[in-house]
């Protein structure tokens, strides 16, 4: 086995954070009411809707759903995200539905609960995100971007990579 192969399979999943690892899927159409329920019942800004193309991800650690995440198409101009890729007026008109925002994202657990599940959860997403996006909408993104409300979650902080290069 190649030092590549070995660092991917290290990296190829939530195991190796924790004895319960989380897995990360799209949900079915037959979970959607379930979903948007619990979303406005845990997210503080309620369910949400999204326009343009819409992923619903649930987060089951042992067969529980813990976490819900929804992805969708990402805002047309945004200066910091616009300049750290470099693309010219004409690329990004042309690879703009390559760049998808995490719209929602809700812990269905208590603040403190269960440590550190909220990094599982986005890592392990972030991971899925392209393969689940390339199986529901035929591509796969180049950069997931997430924003957190610092008012609302003093203390939080994510660091965030892109799904894959943005050239």
């Amino acid at each position: 086995m190649n030092t590549t192969s070995k660092q991917r399979s290290r990296r190829s999943g939530s195991e190796s954070l924790s004895k319960n690892p989380v897995q990360i899927r799209a949900i079915k159409a037959k979970e959607r009411k379930r979903f948007e329920t619990l979303m406005g019942e845990y997210h503080y800004l309620g369910e949400g809707h999204s326009g343009g193309e819409t992923m619903r991800m649930v987060a089951e650690r042992d067969g529980e759903w813990v976490g819900l995440l929804m992805w969708g198409s990402a805002c047309y101009r945004l200066k910091p995200r616009d300049e750290f890729i470099g693309w010219t007026a004409t690329q990004r008109a042309s690879r703009q539905k390559l760049v998808v925002q995490n719209r929602r994202f809700a812990l269905l657990a208590e603040r403190g609960q269960q440590p550190n599940l909220a990094s599982h959860i986005l890592g392990a997403a972030v991971r899925e995100l392209p393969n689940l996006w390339y199986e529901g909408f035929g591509y796969e993104p180049l950069l997931a971007e997430t924003f957190t409300d610092i008012e609302a979650f003093e203390g939080c902080k994510r660091r965030l990579k892109s799904a894959a290069g943005a050239g």
